[in-house]
């Protein structure tokens, strides 16, 4: 009989000592935050599926203040490329995975590529999520929204990613947006 077990023990091996990669906190996370700092807007949006007509639909946001200071007005803007009950009809067909981009950030491939990836299997679109999106859009104050209200609608539009942090020296996250601009004087 073959032995198949392995003999050496999981995680006996050392890397080498120069192969350190550095956390996202090290890396990204100061840079996000002086971005969202300096920032007075910020945009996503997210696809959520064809109608049955072939017309995509995607759904926007974009939150501006007047100045770079915690206490400045704030103003959200919610809209989509279509009604969202065009999704709801027969013939419809939702996204089956997320995708989103910070507003400005040109897809690199064609949609149907990013919607074919299979590494990216979450944050599929169903009747489930428009009725939540339709619950949060109509919920959020658009002149000075509170802090859970737009945490509730950028994080089922678009919350940002520290790869584009790297890649978009303007770029940051949600997480960077709401302690930069909810935070106290």
């Amino acid at each position: 009989m073959l032995e198949t077990k392995n003999t050496k023990a999981i995680g006996s091996r050392k890397p080498p000592a120069n192969d350190v990669t550095p956390s996202y906190a090290v890396t990204h996370v100061p840079f996000a935050r002086e971005n969202a700092k300096n920032a007075t807007k910020w945009e996503g949006r997210r696809y959520l599926g064809r109608s049955k007509n072939n017309a995509d639909i995607w759904i926007n946001f974009k939150i501006e203040r007047d100045s770079t200071k915690a206490s400045a007005k704030k103003t959200v803007k919610i809209w989509s490329s279509a009604s969202l009950d065009n999704l709801r009809e027969e013939g419809a067909k939702f996204a089956d995975c997320r995708v989103s981009f910070g507003t400005g950030k040109d897809m690199h491939r064609d949609l149907n590529a990013y919607l074919n990836d299979r590494n990216n299997v979450h944050g599929k679109v169903t009747e489930r999520t428009l009725d939540w999106i339709d619950k949060v859009v109509t919920k959020i104050d658009e002149n000075n929204p509170s802090r859970s209200d737009f945490y509730q609608v950028a994080n089922v539009i678009y919350t940002g990613t520290y790869e584009d942090c790297m890649t978009y020296r303007k770029r940051f996250t949600l997480t960077q947006l709401l302690q930069e601009w909810w935070t106290k004087e």
